[in-house]
């Protein structure tokens, strides 16, 4: 019997549609810091969307230090603001004062933080967690046990990762002992054909386990970062 795909890279479209139709926003050789994701997809919280764009957040934050900033600022229903004393104090043996002005300065330009009366800060938002699901698919034709290990390393920041096997492979899986490997690293599984996919083993959430800034500046990823991109997006969601 002829083998379903050539190329891995040809099981990707089927599953970006399948995820499209499930209302994802999709990307796929997804770079991470650990190396490259087949597929990453994330759905969008329309409010919070709404929410962000109504306080004119079009830019998105690209920077690790710009995200573990907003992570330490208040926000604006904290009695208490932080001073940019106390923040550098902080990362005073990571990094240096200026860098420190340097992204307040941009993350209060781009109206996500504000000064108070007292000097210190406050976030203008409430809207995190901008996203509702963020999951991870890794694409392989028969190297099952690669597979694995891979979406093993996703588990940080995404609520539920998975691995995509052709559909004969994907059967044979999950009626064998291997299975059990599966269950017990809380990986999916997606079976993938050239007209469909479907899902032969749920994955567990992981939300314990999240480096909630390392999610946060993934997801950012996602944000258009223009107004123009963002009016769209909300009208897809």
């Amino acid at each position: 019997m002829p083998a379903e795909f050539k190329y891995e890279k040809d099981m990707v479209a089927p599953v970006v549609r399948w995820l499209e139709a499930m209302g994802f926003v999709v990307k796929n050789e997804f770079v991470l810091p650990w190396g490259i994701c087949d597929i990453v997809a994330c759905s969008l919280n329309p409010q919070k969307v709404q929410l962000r764009n109504q306080l004119k957040q079009y830019k998105s934050i690209r920077s690790a230090l710009g995200i573990q900033l907003l992570f330490d600022i208040p926000e604006q229903k904290k009695y208490r603001g932080i001073s940019a004393s106390a923040i550098k104090r902080k990362y005073e043996k990571s990094v240096v004062g200026e860098v420190i002005e340097k992204q307040l300065k941009q993350l209060e330009s781009d109206n996500y933080i504000h000064t108070t009366r007292t000097g210190t800060y406050k976030k203008n938002s409430e809207w995190y967690p901008l996203h509702r699901k963020l999951i991870a698919i890794e694409l392989k034709l028969n190297r099952v046990s690669e597979a694995l290990d891979q979406a093993k390393k996703n588990l940080g920041f995404v609520e539920f990762s998975y691995v995509g096997l052709p559909s004969r492979i994907a059967s044979r899986i999950v009626h064998s002992k291997k299975v059990n490997d599966f269950k017990d690293a809380r990986i999916g599984i997606i079976s993938v054909s050239d007209n469909a996919c479907r899902l032969v083993l749920g994955a567990k959430n992981q939300v314990k386990k999240i480096d909630r800034p390392t999610q946060a500046r993934l997801v950012e990823r996602f944000w258009p970062g223009t107004k123009k991109g963002i009016e769209a997006l909300s009208a897809q969601l």
